[in-house]
């Protein structure tokens, strides 16, 4: 808009000096027809020759100076149009720069209620994923380290801003659902269990559900999970309980489906 103002002023210093130069011109052409008109009485009168050269003069003048006229009123009409087109160019720069100043405004205030609204789900977000951990902790030792990264993974994402609250709070919910659906299946995963004497086996690990896991050794003893002062343990299996054990790894491999009878034998102790 300062270079529309600016434009505007050059073209109307311009047309002053080209007003003053006709001015000039203007004077000059009265000051030969007064003259010519101020011949004293008792002068001589000019010749037939004289008067024609002077009257093509006066002629010639006029013609320049209604040219002259014309051009300038041209030029009037063409710098009141550059005018208007200058004014409506600004007006147009003003509504523009107004309607960026209501959408940065609309846009700050989005952002502002956003934030408000992360803020005030941020907490119960966060209780959330804390009871789900805590879940996972004393759930049954199955993948359980898997499951507690994947836990503070989102932890991580939620403390550390680099996910958006919703995108955190879905994951958190999914992470949800498949923990209802460990809660309904039997599988089998390769993984590093605690025996009840503190030894650190990396075996075969069978679970049903969330209500009982065997375990099976590269040595081939069976274990059972309990959960006991210090936490989840694998305890040892001998007689009747190991031979259970050993058909429901079998029938795992076999791809059997488990009936009720199955899921109804207790581990001892």
């Amino acid at each position: 808009m300062r270079a529309l103002g600016m434009s505007a002023s050059l073209l109307r210093s311009q047309w002053r000096r080209r007003a003053r130069t006709r001015a000039r011109h203007l004077l000059g052409l009265a000051f030969c027809v007064s003259t010519f008109v101020a011949v004293p009485a008792q002068a001589a009168p000019p010749s037939d020759e004289g008067l024609v050269e002077l009257r093509v003069e006066v002629e010639t003048l006029a013609d320049d100076l209604r040219a002259e006229r014309e051009a300038s009123r041209a030029e009037l009409a063409a710098l009141r149009a550059e005018k208007q087109d200058l004014e409506a160019r600004v007006r147009l720069a003003r509504a523009r720069r107004d309607a960026l100043r209501a959408a940065r405004e609309d846009a700050q205030r989005r952002q502002e209620a956003k934030a408000g609204a992360v803020e005030a789900w941020q907490g119960p977000v966060q209780a959330a994923m804390q009871v789900v951990r805590a879940w996972v902790e004393r759930s049954l030792p199955y993948a359980r380290a898997q499951r507690i990264e994947r836990v503070q993974a989102l932890e991580a994402q939620l403390l550390e801003g680099r996910s958006d609250l919703a995108a955190v709070a879905e994951a958190l919910w999914a992470f949800v659902q498949q923990e209802l659906q460990l809660a309904h299946e039997v599988a089998s995963t390769r993984q590093l269990f605690v025996t009840a004497e503190g030894e650190r086996i990396f075996g075969e690990v069978l679970h049903f559900g969330l209500a009982a896991a065997y375990a099976h050794a590269p040595d081939e003893r069976l274990f059972h999970a309990r959960h006991t002062a210090e936490g989840w343990r694998f305890v040892e299996l001998e007689g009747e309980a190991r031979r259970v054990a050993d058909e429901l790894f079998d029938a795992h491999a076999r791809h059997e489906i488990f009936g009720e009878k199955w899921l109804l034998i207790e581990a001892p102790g």
